[in-house]
């Protein structure tokens, strides 16, 4: 098991979370109740994709994707 740190943009909050070992970054968009549709996930300021393997003790930005018309 591993821990991350997932800064939620929206709800101005962080939360300590735990995941399997390799842990991608589509299982924290899941355990959050979020879709790949609904948030773009950052890492040192580099957005990831759902594919990327989680870091033990990484710390994640979690923001929600907007879109205008």
């Amino acid at each position: 098991m591993i821990k991350v740190k997932a800064k939620l943009l929206r709800e101005n909050k962080v939360l300590e979370i735990t995941l399997d070992d390799n842990a991608r970054v589509i299982d924290l968009i899941h355990k959050l109740g979020h879709t790949v549709e609904d948030v773009i996930v950052l890492k040192d300021e580099l957005p990831l994709v759902e594919d990327d393997i989680l870091e033990e003790n990484g710390e994640y930005i979690i923001m929600p994707v907007a879109s205008g018309g």
